[in-house]
């Protein structure tokens, strides 16, 4: 941390030098202008921390609750009318797109089929919600790693 300080600091004195030398204004208010710069690049683009970064995890971790919403009510109905595709606006109360969108998602990732509108858990969504529901019910930490490559969500 120390030695990206000084970097960080000869960095912006350098260049807000030579900026206030193009522009003819103040050197001290340069070097802080870069310097400050620098600092929004950092708070904004970090990887791990970044404004960017965290405000991404977060809509990856909110689609992923849904995911999970939608196939944990799957699995507790086993009714044809509670597993139309229409019942979903209904029963879970979503809005057409969001519902369109999670239905999307899950078929992509081979957790549902969809046969005349009726949703039905493929055997990789069956074993994903069973093992879920036992995180849930056990809420055992050595559980959730075995989930940690299939899921955003548990990644942090």
């Amino acid at each position: 941390m120390l030695i990206l300080a000084v970097i960080f600091g000869v960095f912006s004195a350098i260049t807000g030098y030579w900026i206030a030398h193009w522009l003819d204004g103040s050197i001290s208010g340069s070097m802080t202008t870069v310097l400050g710069v620098l600092f929004l690049s950092v708070y904004f683009f970090a990887p791990k921390n970044g404004l960017i970064s965290v405000l991404y995890r977060d809509k990856q971790q909110q689609i992923e609750v849904h995911l999970l919403t939608f196939l944990l009510h799957l699995n507790n109905h086993k009714e044809e009318k509670e597993r139309h595709v229409n019942h979903l606006n209904e029963h879970i109360n979503w809005h057409k797109v969001k519902a369109k969108s999670v239905v999307s998602l899950a078929s992509r990732n081979n957790m549902i089929t969809i046969d005349n509108n009726i949703i039905s858990l493929t055997n990789k969504g069956r074993v994903f919600t069973e093992k879920a529901i036992d995180y849930i019910m056990t809420n055992d930490n050595s559980k959730i790693e075995s989930m940690k490559k299939d899921f955003f969500l548990f990644r942090g």
